[in-house]
């Protein structure tokens, strides 16, 4: 009797397999990942052949589909501390703000401010100190930074995106407010020139470049 029942659950599994293999709506490489996926993954992927199938563009989407199947499936990761930067509307004018110079980075907080004038953006000294990601922003303009450590000095690492000029500035600054790093770059499409460099910025205010590539995934 056992015997039966899993002979007959072999068989209501195999089906679909079946079905999609003796089918004509796709042919090919397209086929085989549908086949791959119904085996691999589940049945789940058989109710997808059938309402996607034929994919166009079929060598692109098809692994596109496949990989977000995948992860539906897949044990849910817990997310890097600094996997996304946390957004904050911060809108005013920094050149009214008045620094106490008995904070620590009193000299760094001095020079980001001249950065960002007439930026439209201002901070918010109660809740400018932070051990991961923030992204300061007006609807226009934004800063994202982070208090890092660089070759065992504590520094503060922003990069000041203006969206009406093409490209980004990006600073290592310490406490007494000695830019120890600095360039320009292009932003994050891959497409740009300088996308190697803005990656190698990003990985120093996210952390690690694991952290950056788990969000550049995300905002792709």
């Amino acid at each position: 009797m056992t015997g039966i029942i899993m002979l007959a659950i072999f068989l209501i599994w195999l089906t679909p397999i079946i079905l999609v293999a003796q089918s004509t709506r796709v042919s090919g490489k397209e086929k085989i990942a549908w086949l791959l996926a119904i085996v691999v993954i589940s049945w789940i992927a058989w109710f997808f052949y059938l309402l996607l199938a034929p994919l166009k563009n079929s060598n692109y989407r098809c692994v596109y589909m496949l990989k977000k199947l995948s992860n539906v499936f897949k044990f849910v990761k817990k997310r890097p501390k600094n996997w996304k930067p946390k957004r904050v509307s911060s809108s005013g004018d920094i050149s009214e703000l008045f620094i106490q110079n008995t904070i620590p980075y009193f000299e760094a907080l001095n020079k980001i401010k001249s950065e960002l004038i007439n930026s439209g953006i201002t901070i918010d000294l109660a809740s400018f100190y932070t051990e991961s990601p923030v992204k300061l922003h007006n609807y226009s303009n934004e800063i994202t930074y982070n208090f890092v450590t660089v070759d065992g000095k504590r520094v503060i690492a922003y990069e000041i995106a203006w969206r009406k000029i093409e490209g980004t500035t990006y600073y290592e600054v310490d406490y007494d407010g000695n830019v120890i790093f600095s360039c320009g770059t292009y932003g994050c499409p891959k497409s740009s020139p300088g996308y190697k460099i803005h990656v190698e910025n990003m990985r120093r205010i996210f952390s690690t470049i694991g952290e950056y590539a788990y969000y550049m995934e995300i905002n792709t």
